[in-house]
């Protein structure tokens, strides 16, 4: 198995592998390799299985494929398959680009290890000090006790920047200005952040961090929707009276008013569905998400 300073280092430096298994609970690294990867091959796609990337890979085009890192999240029918023919496949087949698979159970762990151990790097969470010199670098603005708060109020790296990116939209001068402790109290048990951070990822059409926070908002699905609606709402207002003061106008560049109207349609609509048949909360959430990577919203009808 690979250890998380050689992926860092071949990535970091220009020089991955075809092919990347990463599991593990630590999701801001991840997110950081991803990161590094779509800066170096400048093209980036989320992809639903494997199979279809590796069978794109076999066949010929009469364009060639651009070098691209293809992202691809929980795939099980992957694990379920993956044997010593698969992973013969894997090592036969010229891959224009970079497949990166994301798991964190651990039984996915097992398997992967098995067959694609010279590809999997097993990511658990960063010791603290790691977590604190990134986040400083990242962001600046925000004092050692903001940043020694968020580290200690957080279970991983990625809720502690979700939790500084919080922080950034608010007054930073009088956060920057209490204590440790103040903070905790503030933003370690705030419910009432989560609606203002929800708003801000809707917002700025961030699907990977919408994603990340569908899977830790489970069970509280109802709640995530409500919010949508209401940040489609608060969008609107912004477009049509330009002296209202939010926190939402920066991202108001991602949004034309038919799009707000279409997201406020398509969540108004998985609502209804949920009332009124057996329905999973978790693929409504999904299923909205992935819109947002359409350029246009697309309304209820053409989707339906």
């Amino acid at each position: 198995m690979l250890t998380i300073q050689e992926v860092g280092t071949e990535i970091m430096k220009g020089h991955p592998r075809n092919f990347y298994v990463m599991t593990g609970s630590e999701y801001g690294i991840k997110r950081m390799y991803i990161q590094y990867l779509k800066d170096h091959y400048k093209n980036y796609k989320e992809v639903d299985t494997v199979e279809s990337v590796l069978n794109t890979m076999s066949t010929k085009h009469f364009v060639p494929l651009q070098p691209t890192v293809y992202v691809i999240r929980y795939d099980e029918s992957f694990i379920t398959s993956l044997n010593d023919k698969t992973s013969s496949r894997i090592r036969n087949v010229n891959i224009i680009g970079t497949i990166v698979c994301l798991y964190e159970s651990e039984k996915h762990s097992s398997k992967v290890e098995k067959y694609l151990g010279d590809y999997t790097v097993h990511i658990e969470k960063v010791n603290s000090v790691f977590v604190k010199k990134y986040l400083k670098k990242d962001f600046p603005e925000l004092s050692d006790t903001c940043i020694d708060a968020a580290v200690e109020s957080c279970v991983d790296w990625y809720e502690a920047e979700l939790m500084c990116r919080s922080m950034m939209l608010d007054n930073r001068d009088h956060l920057n200005s209490q204590t440790k402790q103040d903070l905790k109290i503030t933003f370690g048990k705030a419910v009432e952040l989560d609606e203002k951070l929800i708003k801000f990822i809707i917002a700025s059409r961030d699907f990977n961090r919408l994603l990340y926070l569908i899977d830790k908002k489970e069970g509280e699905e109802d709640s995530v929707l409500y919010t949508m609606l209401s940040t489609m709402l608060e969008l609107e207002k912004l477009t049509v009276n330009k002296y209202i003061d939010s926190d939402l106008r920066p991202y108001l560049k991602n949004w034309k008013m038919q799009d707000i109207y279409n997201m406020f349609m398509q969540v108004y609509q998985q609502l209804k569905y949920l009332r009124s048949i057996s329905s999973n909360p978790q693929n409504s959430l999904v299923y909205l998400a992935t819109l947002m990577q359409f350029q246009e919203i697309p309304a209820v009808e053409v989707m339906s």
